[in-house]
């Protein structure tokens, strides 16, 4: 096992045309800053088997690996040597998975907590080692070469919010980060207990290195009085694009812009990559809305360990709050 530099991580990043956007070496430098974050790589037999990013802080004097702001999923990348059948597909992965596993164990963090790509099927390694997990869900629309076919599966409701929508609003596809972040402020606002998770540097950040990267968009709705109903901002990569962040204005709600800007965002996106991500939600009601665009229910792991006894009472006493 070779463990080396971010900046060999950087070069890993490059050399791979399909490297997953969550785990580019740009955008974890964006999330988490430059100094909040590691990656460890896995060699065999002279080549990139494997790598694992993962965004650490320190907190109370607490060292915790947990989930960067503005990310579905981190943790653990494969590079498969080709012409393999499943067993040995398998096997690959558990051999790397194991290698990482043990290394992740000799950091003796207090508390560890990341999602992981529904990809990653496999968490063994991690179990066997006294990890937890937990299954949470996003939602896909998983060809967007046949955009008829893909509106032809939407909901009734959906398709019909779409068509009423349509003739009254223009999309725009020009809006600023900082008007954008402005328009999800003004709009949380409205909602109870409801408010913006980050802030608009830490935004501004993120939505600039996208920009620089051609692999992040806004897409809004906006009427002929020049207001904006909704608005999304859209990251991708070559293979998926995700629904990262919705700005849905509850005055409008019956305009039927929410659902006109997410089938823009959607026609937008086919031209880009090939799947539409929703960014998933635990929400019953986000879900079940998520549902209605013909999307398929697509797990992905939580995996989580408590090493420190004094913060796991901490976290459970907050919990209670």
């Amino acid at each position: 096992m070779d463990f080396t530099n971010k900046e060999k991580y950087r070069d890993i990043c490059l050399s791979f045309q399909d490297f997953p956007l969550f785990l580019q070496h740009w955008w974890l430098d964006a999330v988490c800053g430059k100094n909040g974050w590691d990656a460890m790589i896995y060699e065999k037999n002279g080549k990139v088997a494997g790598v694992f990013a993962y965004h650490f802080i320190r907190r109370s004097g607490f060292r915790l690996i947990v989930q960067p702001l503005l990310t579905q999923q981190t943790g653990i990348w494969f590079n498969y040597p080709d012409n393999q059948d499943d067993i040995k597909k398998f096997n690959f992965e558990l051999e790397v998975t194991k290698a990482f596993v043990d290394e992740l164990e000799k950091m003796n963090v207090d508390y560890y907590d990341q999602n992981f790509s529904s990809e990653f099927s496999n968490w063994l390694p991690f179990y066997w080692k006294g990890y937890q997990q937990t299954s949470r869900y996003t939602y896909r629309i998983a060809d967007l070469t046949n955009l008829d076919a893909v509106f032809d599966r939407f909901s009734h409701a959906k398709r019909k919010q779409i068509n009423k929508a349509m003739p009254n609003f223009s999309i725009d596809f020009e809006m600023s980060g900082s008007d954008f972040y402005k328009h999800l402020e003004s709009t949380l606002k409205k909602k109870k207990d409801a408010e913006v998770l980050f802030n608009e540097s830490q935004f501004l950040r993120l939505y600039n290195a996208c920009i620089k990267h051609h692999q992040g968009m806004i897409v809004a709705a906006v009427d002929a009085n020049k207001t904006v109903h909704a608005a999304l901002f859209i990251v991708w990569d070559n293979n998926f694009a995700y629904n990262l962040i919705s700005s849905i204005d509850i005055d409008f709600n019956s305009s039927g812009a929410s659902t006109l800007v997410v089938w823009e965002a959607i026609k937008k996106m086919s031209e880009y990559t090939q799947v539409f991500d929703f960014e998933g939600s635990m929400d019953e009601g986000i879900e079940n809305s998520f549902r209605q665009f013909g999307t398929v229910q697509t797990p992905y792991f939580r995996i989580y360990k408590h090493n420190s006894t004094v913060l796991k009472m901490l976290i459970n006493l907050r919990k209670w709050k």
